[in-house]
């Protein structure tokens, strides 16, 4: 599997983990995720962007 489809993919599962275990109690299943790599030379060189999204609770503050 591609690297950044891959790590996305780790992403949204620990999401998934820490919305179970109650950890972060306010986020809902709905989420996305999507990482954008820079390669040189068709070998991974640094990860240029990281995009999460996910839906939650009602009353949540831009910053907790």
């Amino acid at each position: 599997m591609p690297l950044p489809i891959d790590l996305a993919h780790k992403i949204v599962i620990k999401a998934r983990e820490l919305r179970e275990s109650k950890e972060i109690d306010y986020i809902k299943p709905d989420c996305k995720s999507q990482v954008t790599i820079y390669y040189e030379d068709n070998k991974p060189k640094y990860i240029d962007a990281v995009v999460f999204s996910t839906h939650h609770s009602d009353g949540i503050p831009w910053i907790r």
